[in-house]
């Protein structure tokens, strides 16, 4: 039950976040890239010291990666 939460929980933001729960010090965020089809068909993910990720959370990191992704989805689609 705790990991379907979580899955709703990745679905909802569009996002997963791993905060040092396979590394000590590294923090990471995937998101899933969709095909033109609409089905997951790879993903992306930044992973950095977990001392620069509030930063970088905070200033906007799973928005540019939002757009990268979308940029991506976008020169998949024209194939």
């Amino acid at each position: 039950p705790s990991f379907l939460r979580e899955l709703d929980g990745i679905r909802s933001t569009g996002f997963a976040a791993n905060l040092q729960q396979t590394e000590d010090g590294i923090n990471a965020i995937g998101m899933a890239l969709h095909g033109p089809d609409g089905l997951v068909t790879a993903a992306i993910s930044v992973a950095m010291p977990a001392a620069r990720f509030r930063p970088l959370f905070d200033g906007g990191l799973v928005a540019t990666m939002r757009a990268a992704l979308a940029e991506i989805e976008e020169q998949l689609a024209s194939r």
